[in-house]
């Protein structure tokens, strides 16, 4: 390569698609791949059944009275005050129709696979195929990033971030950067966790330019990043100085146990819907990372190949980022959930289309990615389409039954406490409800309120006089959740948190205080029936509980 050739780009090896047979192939294969995800992401809002609880606590959190009442209690749940503005502005659009919330989901699923088509576009001016088929069958992208919550937005605007900020002609448009900032904004405005990943593409995009000699365009890659990271700082010390976030954080283990277990919940990701499509995602990202690399290992002395901006952003961005995401995991030490991974999901599928950009105008190459893709497409649907029918909740038919049911003097228990902020969205009727235990009304999740409880040293007489009295009185109990079997030594008891043995762990207290209630109203309850429900479709294990009628008062 002489002096005067210009430095090689990704674009530059093919600034125009040729219409060849085999390009008409990858369009008509990319479109029905595109209709084909948004028939299941369809299926899936038809079926999908009412919100459950994370969803209805968003919704409640969006529409309380006021911005201000938004901003002082955004803490309590995942995302940052702006996702519950933009939902309350759209819910106050829209309504909270079972139509409007459903069209939430699937405009949001609309919006990640036209940002896939949008970085295919511009990066490789080629549909999308690879990422997209990884992305848009994973069952788990087409559930949680459908839910009335911020991943699914997450996941748009990160991708988005990805496109925007990679290294290429495009960021000699006028406004470029700006643009860049707003995907970047947008992504950390949705969950925090983007951070991470938005680091992890902001370091290796200005790490490429910085190869390149592009100081400018590094320095503005640098800026995009620490404008985003101050969009974000006003909220951090709401949440580190919430002193209820010991109760959601796993036991402490070494450092190897707990890096395991966010493993594991990511491994569980990349496993939809079978387990093999988990070695699907390491061959395809191993072989890229291999095509990534294998020019500078090896190459001509005589002819030594540059390296190409996209396919070293890719690899850059997917070491940098998966570490950086882990780390913040393993920091924040909450259980793993696999809502939690889909921006990361979302990243990798973009780092797999980049990975192999240098082949991409290749027909051999071309040819194989056509054959992988149509060979996940007739392999992965299925299982896909299966997960697909499960409903969140069926709640909603529990308050449907004692709507009807349930008499104004009657008592209703939802146990846990958990359950209640779905139960306070979906019942209306007239009979009073407390939960276990007693905390009040909930909107959203208050475990500031359970953190109150768990340092009670009689968290629960208060809620055995209610139904003592209610069933005293004639009236019945109408149990919504569960009770749970009583251990052959008895309930557990723990003392006021920390206790010796479990910490601050809620999930420990939670139990004891189902099993010592269940065991109350063993000994006092003359009679107990189970509620069946109407049949309306299968019910995952988020949030599937039982209602359960007592009657009776015996001393």
């Amino acid at each position: 390569m002489t002096g005067s050739q210009p430095p090689a780009t990704d674009s530059a090896s093919a600034p125009s698609v040729q219409r060849s047979p085999l390009t008409v192939v990858e369009w008509i294969c990319a479109l029905l791949l595109t209709v084909f995800i948004l028939g299941l992401a369809g299926f899936r809002q038809a079926v999908r059944g009412e919100v459950w609880r994370d969803e209805t606590a968003c919704i409640q959190l969006a529409l309380m009275p006021t911005i201000a009442d938004i901003w002082n209690n955004f803490e309590h749940e995942a995302f940052p005050p702006v996702f519950h503005f933009l939902l309350r502005a759209y819910l106050l659009t829209f309504g909270v129709s079972p139509l409007a919330l459903k069209a939430f989901g699937a405009m949001v699923l609309a919006l990640l696979i036209a940002a896939m088509w949008y970085r295919a576009l511009l990066h490789e001016g080629r549909p999308p195929l690879l990422g997209l088929c990884l992305l848009g069958l994973n069952p788990l992208i087409l559930i949680w990033g459908a839910t009335l919550r911020g991943y699914g937005l997450a996941c748009v605007f990160i991708v988005l971030t990805f496109t925007t900020l990679a290294p290429g002609p495009w960021w000699n448009r006028r406004g470029w950067a700006f643009w860049g900032l707003v995907c970047a904004i947008g992504s950390v405005q949705c969950v925090l966790q983007n951070s991470c990943l938005l680091f992890g593409i902001g370091i290796a995009s200005a790490l490429v330019f910085a190869v390149q000699r592009g100081w400018k365009k590094a320095a503005l890659v640098l800026g995009i990043g620490l404008l985003s990271a101050l969009s974000i700082a006003p909220y951090l010390p709401r949440y580190l100085h919430a002193d209820w976030r010991q109760l959601v954080q796993q036991s402490q283990g070494t450092i190897g146990e707990q890096l395991q277990l966010q493993f594991d919940g990511f491994q569980f990701v990349l496993m939809q819907p079978y387990p093999w499509v988990f070695g699907v995602w390491v061959a395809i990202l191993g072989l890229g990372m291999i095509a990534a690399v294998s020019p500078w290992i090896v190459r001509s002395a005589s002819q030594a190949e540059p390296p190409v901006p996209l396919r070293t952003y890719g690899l850059l961005t997917l070491l940098i980022a998966c570490g950086a995401f882990f780390l913040f995991l393993f920091c924040l030490n909450y259980r793993p959930r696999p809502w939690y991974y889909l921006p990361l999901l979302a990243v990798l599928a973009c780092c797999a289309d980049a990975l192999f950009v240098r082949l991409a105008h290749k027909d051999w190459f071309r040819v194989m990615r056509l054959l992988v893709v149509l060979a996940l497409l007739v392999l992965i649907p299925w299982g896909t389409f299966e997960r697909l029918k499960y409903r969140l909740t069926n709640l909603d038919l529990a308050a449907r039954i004692l709507e009807e049911r349930a008499d104004p003097d009657d008592l209703i228990l939802v146990s846990p406490w958990y359950f209640a902020v779905s139960f306070n969205w979906h019942y209306h009727g007239a009979a009073r409800w407390v939960t276990l235990p007693i905390l009040g009304k909930l909107d959203f999740h208050r475990y500031d309120l359970v953190r109150a409880r768990m340092i009670s040293s009689h968290p629960l007489d208060d809620l055995e006089e209610e139904l003592e009295t209610t069933l005293k009185s004639g009236h019945r109990v109408w149990v919504v959740g569960s009770l749970m079997p009583i251990p052959a030594d008895g309930p557990k008891h723990y003392a006021p948190a920390p206790d010796p043995q479990v910490g601050w762990n809620e999930e420990a207290y939670t139990v004891s205080w189902i099993e010592q209630i269940t065991a109350f109203m063993k000994t006092h309850i003359q009679s107990v029936g189970v509620v069946e429900f109407p049949d309306e479709g299968p019910v995952g294990n988020a949030e599937d509980i039982s209602l359960i009628h007592c009657s009776g008062w015996r001393n």
